[in-house]
C-alpha cells in the first residue's frame, strides 16, 4: 500500500479543490458579466421602460450592476423581455435557465467575435493562451464551448475582455492581502493553479498550504457572492484526502503540465520565429550596407585624380 507524506496530502488536497473550484467560479464570474454588460449596453432603454424601483434593482447607487441570481423574479421577468427578448415563460426558474444558456452560448459567442481581433493581437504579442487554447476559444462555425475553457483560458477573456478587470499590480505575484478587487481575487486562483502544476516535488507545506487554501476560498467566495463557500471551504480542509481521489488528482495535474506544455512549444516556436526574421534582416542590412559602401568606393575611386596627371592654369 502506497503511503503519502503529510505535505503530499497538502498538495493533493489543494489541487483538487482549486481543480474542481476554480473553473467554475471563473465561468460563473464571465458569465454574471456577460450578463451586467447587456444591462448596461440597454441602460436608457431600461430606465425608459421600468419602474425607477426595479430600475434601482437593477443599478444600485453606489454598487456594481447587480447579477442575475441576485435579481428578484419579478424584475427577472421584465429584463427578459426588455433586453433578451425571450418568450413568455411562466416558470421563473426555467426563465433564468433559459437566460444562462443563452449568455453561455449566443451571447458569449457574439462577445468573443466582438472581441476576436484585440484579443489574436495581444496573444500574438505576448503569448499568453496556446494555439490549442485559442482554437477552443474560436473554433470552426463560432460555437463556442464555455465548457472546455480552462482556468488559464477563463482568466485571458475576463483580463483582456473587460479592461477594467485586470489588475494593477504585478500579474506574477500575489497580490496583497489588503487588495480585495475581483481582478485579484481571480489574479489569485490563477497564480495558484500555476503553483500547483508548476511544482516539481507534488508538495506543499502546512504554512503554504493554509495561506493558498485561505486565498482560494476568499476568493471563491467574492467572486460567487455566495457566503456558503466560507463554511464549505472550512469543512473541506478539514477532510483528509481518501485515496481513491488520487487517480482524479493525477488527471487533473496531467492537463495542467499538457496546457503548460503547449504554451511553452508555442512560446518558443514565437521566439524561433522572431530570432529567423531578425536574422534575415540583419542578413538583408549587412548585404545592402556592403553594396553601398563598394559602390561608394568605386566612385571615389573613378573621380579621383591620379598622382602625376596635375592640370596648371598658365
Amino acid at each position: 500500500m502506497t503511503t503519502f507524506t503529510q505535505e503530499q496530502y497538502n498538495f493533493a488536497h489543494l489541487v483538487m479543490y482549486v481543480g474542481k473550484n476554480g473553473p467554475r467560479v471563473l465561468k460563473k464570474y464571465l458569465v454574471d458579466n456577460l450578463f451586467r454588460y447587456q444591462l448596461l449596453k440597454n441602460e436608457v432603454h431600461l430606465l425608459e421602460n421600468l419602474d425607477p424601483s426595479k430600475f434601482s434593482l437593477i443599478f444600485p447607487a453606489n454598487e456594481p450592476v447587480s447579477s442575475l441570481d441576485k435579481l428578484d423574479d419579478a424584475v427577472v421577468l421584465d429584463v427578459s423581455k426588455l433586453v433578451f427578448n425571450t418568450e413568455d415563460i411562466n416558470d421563473t426558474q426555467a426563465l433564468r435557465r433559459c437566460l444562462y444558456a443563452e449568455l453561455e452560448k449566443p451571447i458569449l459567442c457574439t462577445f468573443m467575435q466582438n472581441n476576436e481581433a484585440k484579443f489574436r493581437k495581444k496573444n500574438k504579442r505576448c503569448k499568453l493562451l496556446s494555439r490549442k487554447q485559442m482554437d477552443i476559444l474560436f473554433p470552426p462555425g463560432d460555437s463556442i464551448n464555455i465548457d472546455k475553457l480552462d482556468i488559464t483560458a477563463v482568466c485571458f477573456i475576463l483580463f483582456e475582455g473587460f479592461n477594467f478587470m485586470k489588475p494593477i499590480t504585478d500579474l506574477d505575484k500575489f497580490p496583497a492581502d489588503s487588495d480585495i478587487s475581483p481582478g485579484s481575487d481571480i489574479l489569485r486562483i490563477k497564480l495558484c493553479r500555476n503553483r500547483l502544476a508548476h511544482n516539481p516535488d507534488d508538495e506543499i507545506g502546512d504554512g503554504d498550504f493554509d495561506t493558498l487554501w485561505e486565498y482560494m476560498t476568499t476568493a471563491f467566495g467574492r467572486l460567487t457572492g455566495d457566503v456558503n463557500y466560507r463554511q464549505e471551504g472550512d469543512r473541506l480542509k478539514c477532510v483528509r484526502p481518501h485515496m481513491d481521489i488520487m487517480d482524479r488528482l493525477q488527471s487533473i495535474l496531467e492537463k495542467w503540465h499538457k496546457e503548460d506544455r503547449e504554451e511553452r512549444s508555442d512560446h518558443l516556436e514565437n521566439i524561433t520565429e522572431k530570432v529567423a526574421c531578425f536574422k534575415e534582416h540583419t542578413e538583408n542590412v549587412i548585404r545592402d550596407s556592403t553594396k553601398c559602401i563598394i559602390s561608394a568606393v568605386k566612385k571615389y575611386a573613378k573621380h579621383k585624380p591620379h598622382k602625376g596627371n596635375f592640370i596648371f592654369n598658365t
